[in-house]
């Protein structure tokens, strides 16, 4: 003979398993971030809404269960962004041969272990484009608390040359490239993908709607 066991929806029972009358304030906040992890896991708001109900229902205290599923929400998010983080800089390392971390580009040597390039990054504004002297805008940051962000301006001769790299950052601040030419390359590739490019206005005219133009 078999007990007939009663049909219960995983969330209910895991809440039921896991409550004890006994909690004290900080068990009882543990008790509902751990139901409310589960709960900001299901994708239809609807159904997490109603799950939240049924919380409120059972265990009482409305108001802390929707700060907790709100906490737990923002956890998720931050889980997926990190993640999505570290996917973007796997794919960096794979088609460039570096990554960014604390305002710094590292490669990595055939040990797997981190080689620091630069104590700056590099934030692309725009690419001028010109036939005789193109230039590159950037934002410049690094990690140092003193010095402030800055924006440049790199013309071919310069970014195109670690040595004169070195040379135009030293004289702007604390910034120093600590790599060579062929890193220096992949960095080039780089911002060359991710930058926008401009044409310099020149010449200025005045329209007789009243104002000046190109």
């Amino acid at each position: 003979i078999f007990d007939t066991m009663q049909e219960e929806e995983f969330l209910t029972w895991f809440a039921r398993k896991q409550w004890n009358d006994g909690f004290t304030t900080e068990d009882r906040i543990s008790f509902m971030n751990k139901v409310c992890d589960l709960i900001a896991c299901i994708q239809d708001e609807n159904t997490q809404t109603a799950y939240l109900a049924q919380m409120c229902g059972a265990y009482g205290r409305r108001h802390e269960w929707l700060g907790s599923l709100k906490s737990a929400r923002r956890r998720k998010q931050e889980t997926i962004s990190k993640k999505n983080r570290v996917n973007g800089d796997i794919d960096m390392l794979r088609q460039f041969g570096f990554i960014e971390k604390n305002k710094c580009y590292f490669g990595i040597n055939k040990d797997g272990n981190d080689v620091q390039w630069s104590n700056f990054k590099l934030k692309p504004l725009f690419h001028i484009k010109d036939d005789i002297r193109p230039v590159r805008l950037f934002e410049i940051d690094n990690d140092d608390s003193d010095q402030k962000k800055e924006i440049i301006e790199l013309d071919m001769e310069v970014f195109t040359s670690a040595k004169n790299l070195r040379k135009k950052l030293l004289g702007i601040g604390n910034y120093t490239w600590l790599a060579g030419e062929n890193e220096l390359i992949q960095l080039q590739r780089y911002l060359a993908k991710v930058t926008e490019t401009a044409v310099e206005l020149k010449q200025l005219g005045w329209n007789k709607k009243g104002f000046y133009c190109s």
